[in-house]
């Protein structure tokens, strides 16, 4: 994978006074764990959370040594590594025990937080500080970057979108088949992460001179 860290699905399972709930995209609970993933530099996905995956996130599942159901269940999602979180308590004192599986490979931990928002930024710190001697991400090496892309349709605005997550990419025009984003990350990062899916870099035109002032610019397209 290079200089890119893997785009991550994570199941995280909360248990507290008010019952149990599986984060699903698009929840409200889905927010903390959204802003410390991006923090943290981790390109990060969340289940739907439907009725048919509901079963498969318990406690037992989440904390187990064979994460056969979840993974399979995560085959929709088209995400790299696994990650399993069990949280437990309430504000003022949470805990949260967590596993990642890249492959074959899995790493575990806990970590404990205040409320939601400190233990999710535990919980990704925990997984970038493993994964960092794995991938080439140098520090201090991130900077304002703007990417253009050619060949968009319908499908790949989503999976463009999900690309970037850990980028904190933000669409700044569109114009026909053509966005451009402004993000945050290194270009070698960000050259990997795009070669996943198969894009493109198309060499800058030497005719058009980048404008002083203004953030480095990668053209790819599909």
């Amino acid at each position: 994978m290079g200089a890119n860290r893997p785009s991550i699905i994570a199941w995280w399972l909360t248990d507290n006074a008010d019952g149990t709930n599986l984060t699903g995209d698009g929840q409200p609970s889905a927010e903390p764990l959204r802003r410390a993933a991006q923090h943290r530099g981790l390109p990060l996905r969340l289940p739907l959370a439907d009725l048919s995956e509901q079963p498969l996130a318990s406690a037992k599942a989440l904390e187990g040594n064979d994460p056969a159901g979840l993974r399979s269940a995560s085959e929709r999602y088209g995400a790299d590594a696994l990650l399993a979180v069990h949280a437990t308590g309430s504000d003022g004192q949470m805990q949260a025990k967590w596993q990642l599986w890249l492959g074959d490979q899995r790493e575990k931990g806990t970590v404990q937080g205040a409320n939601n928002a400190a233990l999710a930024d535990a919980v990704m710190l925990a997984v970038s500080q493993k994964l960092a001697p794995r991938f080439i991400v140098k520090p201090g090496a991130s900077s304002d970057l703007a990417l253009e892309v050619q060949g968009m349709n319908l499908d790949r605005y989503a999976q463009l979108g999900r690309m970037l997550e850990g980028f904190g990419g933000r669409l700044v025009s569109v114009e026909g088949d053509k966005v451009v984003y402004q993000v945050t990350g290194s270009p070698d990062q960000l050259r990997a992460q795009l070669s996943l899916a198969k894009l493109q870099e198309t060499p800058a035109d030497p005719a058009q001179p980048q404008p002083a002032g203004t953030p480095a610019m990668l053209h790819f397209h599909w």
